[in-house]
């Protein structure tokens, strides 16, 4: 299962995908390595509930994407009996949908790893295997740590944000209404999350976690071949996906 993998190997293969993504914008690459990351998914140990939670908001993004390009693309279609919908500044074509589509692929194979191989990693376990493989000071690693502890809370506070609106009166189910405070309630979360960052930093100053003081590791992190070996294979299924198509 590539969720036992060491925290640094699911980071390497995501910076492989990266690339291999940001490397072209050629369609049948793009649909190739998401094929190949569809192919590995069931090999995540994640069960199909937990996919489809984690993958849907990432497909509405990348269809929200290539639909505003689509639309203010402007390509015409060559047939003039070709299908079109134009409406003021807006046009969508056949032709303006197919230009586009790379773009909303590269956004799936750019995220899908990201979401899926790190959302299955302790952040403690890659903040040890940085410090000791990379050799990332502790105080860098210890913030990326806490940092990604408390990405939950921000939900929490979204939740919290919604029950003291509708204790107001305030309607936030209805689509106008949530556009319209939008805005404020992100600059909400934003504050929020200044003031638990600003408290977390004053509990671990307060316990003992000196900036730079050097620091003893309590669990060892290990690379094994298996953590090499799906490196390896995921490097040369990109580059021969490159490579051949």
């Amino acid at each position: 299962m590539l969720n036992r993998l060491n925290p640094l190997a699911k980071l390497a293969i995501v910076c492989v995908m990266t690339v291999a993504a940001v490397w072209t914008l050629d369609l049948r690459v793009l649909v190739a390595l998401l094929i190949l990351e569809l192919i590995v998914i069931p090999f995540m140990g994640l069960n199909f509930k937990s996919v489809v939670w984690r993958t849907a908001p990432l497909v509405l993004i990348a269809a929200i994407v290539v639909l505003t390009n689509a639309l203010f693309s402007g390509i015409a279609p060559e047939d003039p009996e070709a299908w079109v919908w134009a409406w003021g500044p807006f046009t969508l074509s056949a032709e303006a949908l197919v230009t586009t589509l790379p773009i909303g692929l590269r956004i799936l194979v750019l995220s899908i790893p990201a979401v899926l191989l790190l959302g299955t990693t302790d952040p403690t376990d890659l903040a040890d295997s940085m410090m000791q493989h990379l050799k990332v000071p502790a105080r860098y690693a210890l913030s990326m740590v806490v940092g990604l502890r408390l990405l939950p809370q921000l939900r929490s506070d979204w939740v919290e944000q919604s029950a003291a609106l509708r204790a107001r009166g305030v309607d936030t189910r209805n689509p106008l209404t949530a556009i319209r405070l939008g805005p404020s309630r992100l600059v909400n979360l934003l504050v929020f999350a200044l003031r638990r960052a600003t408290r977390s930093a004053t509990t671990m100053t307060a316990k003992g976690f000196e900036p730079y003081a050097q620091r003893t590791l309590a669990r060892e992190s290990t690379l094994s071949i298996g953590d090499a070996c799906a490196v390896v294979v995921t490097m040369v299924a990109a580059v021969v996906i490159l490579i051949l198509l």
